[in-house]
């Protein structure tokens, strides 16, 4: 079994650009982002076809938000996979109250902004919650979800593209492989449309290595 982690490209959020205009569900790429993302799906065909991986039987699994549709969308006129579908449980952290606020913004909502820095200080990065949001233990939990529905139905010669976002794809492995919240505090967000493979090795083990990625 072969899991590809994608995040999407490049977007308006990732470069403090048009906030105003957007929630965070309807946050668009960049045209950066969509060239990367053809270049993503150009690295993806010649990279099935050179380690022979049938994507006959593969799937696409996506965020519904607009930059991971739009990510999808592009890789898969190079990938021609017919089995897609949108899972609501990959979406971004919830931002709540500063959902597509810069931080200059967030400093006026004085009260909560103390109390999340606070939390910061004591609880660290991964049990942080976003006021009326959520914090990385969140995610984490939806991605344990996601993770045990999906092994229950995929099978060892399955081919799985997971197009999701920074936070979730590295909460996806933390539940994968067991990894502490020290772990999480500690490593970086995956690149914009960067390729992340898991794979079953030879000990029946799974191992994960980045396949592809575009410095920022």
């Amino acid at each position: 079994m072969k899991i590809f982690l994608i995040r999407h490209g490049e977007s308006t959020q990732n470069v403090f650009t048009n906030f105003e205009n957007y929630p965070d569900f309807n946050v668009p790429l960049t045209n950066k982002g969509k060239d990367d993302a053809k270049k993503c799906g150009e690295f993806l065909i010649e990279y099935c076809k050179e380690n022979k991986i049938d994507l006959k039987n593969a799937k696409i699994l996506v965020s519904p938000f607009e930059r991971t549709r739009q990510t999808a969308k592009i890789i898969n006129t190079y990938l021609n996979i017919q089995a897609i579908k949108e899972e609501t449980l990959l979406i971004e952290r919830q931002f709540g109250l500063f959902d597509n606020k810069t931080f200059e913004e967030r400093e006026k909502y004085k009260d909560a902004f103390e109390f999340q820095n606070w939390m910061y200080e004591h609880g660290g990065n991964f049990y942080t919650k976003f006021p009326l949001g959520e914090s990385n233990f969140d995610v984490y939990v939806r991605a344990k979800l996601f993770l045990n529905l999906l092994l229950k139905d995929v099978k060892n010669d399955d081919s799985i593209f997971i197009v999701s976002h920074g936070a979730f794809l590295k909460c996806l492995q933390m539940a994968y492989f067991n990894y502490s919240p020290e772990w999480f505090n500690e490593e970086p967000f995956m690149n914009n449309c960067e390729v992340r493979l898991i794979e079953r090795n030879n000990q029946n083990d799974f191992d994960k290595s980045s396949i592809y990625k575009i410095e920022k």
